[in-house]
């Protein structure tokens, strides 16, 4: 799988073989995210939803971690999606769903 755009790269996780693919122009993930996902305790066998999952790792990080039976991964921003749903299918999650919110113009 090599759709990367002139600004994204894929990184290791240091964990499982996961990977990342994340953009220079836009966020970066840091060691909080890492962090996170490290203090899900519990998740075997459940559902779990990360609301505001930007490019996905917190969501890598858990599927693989703490093995729920479902995951789903919520995103209102557009390019952040487009890296979510690449980040999961990337690295073959198939317990993790996806989904991009679009939230109604306030007037």
């Amino acid at each position: 799988m090599n759709n990367l755009k002139p600004d994204e790269r894929i990184e290791d996780l240091q964990y499982g073989g996961l990977k990342i693919i994340q953009s220079a122009s836009e966020y970066r993930f840091t060691t909080d995210a890492v962090l996170l996902a490290n203090f899900v305790r519990g998740a075997k066998g459940k559902t779990v939803v990360e609301l505001g999952a930007g490019c996905g790792v917190i969501s890598v990080l858990i599927s693989k971690k703490q093995r729920p039976a479902r995951l789903v991964a919520v995103e209102i921003q557009p390019v952040m999606y487009d890296l979510l749903e690449r980040n999961v299918k990337l690295n073959g999650l198939d317990t993790v769903s996806y989904t991009h919110l679009t939230l109604p113009t306030i007037r």
